[in-house]
């Protein structure tokens, strides 16, 4: 398993610019009828974007995106 820490240091030392999301959480609350429930959309998500890289986040069809 890699070290994400370690890994995004090496990151930043060798890129002039680094774009990083670490433990990124997101929730919604869905509304049915008198009924509100929460749904997690991102759950202790880790990323990064180096310069010069293209990067998208998708999620399927009608996923609130």
């Amino acid at each position: 398993m890699v070290d994400v820490a370690v890994e995004m240091k090496e990151i930043l030392l060798a890129e002039k610019f680094a774009l990083i999301f670490k433990n990124v959480n997101y929730e919604i609350i869905e509304e049915k009828g008198k009924e509100k429930n929460k749904k997690k959309i991102l759950d202790n998500i880790n990323a990064y974007c180096q310069s010069s890289e293209l990067t998208a986040i998708m999620g399927p069809s009608g996923s609130y995106n």
